[in-house]
């Protein structure tokens, strides 16, 4: 399935740098002309604009496995659910759910924390 998703946005992402470059070169040149300040501007403004449409495309997704930051965010609300006050069993999040909780900056901020050797499991999760 995973390849069949990559293959698919490949084709996407080759069409749309097609379209952007033609619409670029017919439409946005003769505005932009030969100002180096302009280029840059609309460069800047087109680059955040796509950034911005890819994190809202991925966070669409809900993916059905874990990765390290999926599973710390599906422990920790685990962990909140299984309170003492609460007979009843912690019920695990959907992918859905699991997906609107995930942010864009997640893997690479717990990725400078570095490696935890020897530590307790509430320390992991925080």
């Amino acid at each position: 399935i995973l390849a069949a998703v990559s293959a698919k946005e490949g084709a996407q992402e080759t069409a749309v740098t097609l379209v952007g470059l033609l619409v670029g070169s017919y439409l946005f040149a003769p505005l932009v002309g030969e100002s180096a300040p302009a280029v840059w501007t609309a460069f800047a403004l087109l680059t955040a604009l796509h950034v911005y449409a890819n994190w809202q495309g991925v966070g669409c997704l809900a993916l059905l496995w874990l990765n390290r930051h999926r599973a710390v965010l599906a422990s920790r609300d685990w962990a909140a659910s299984a309170a003492p006050p609460s007979d009843a069993p912690p019920e695990a999040l959907s992918p859905a759910a699991l997906s609107r909780l995930e942010r864009p900056w997640g893997p690479f901020l717990s990725s400078l924390q570095g490696p935890r050797l020897g530590a307790r499991l509430p320390h992991l999760c925080a």
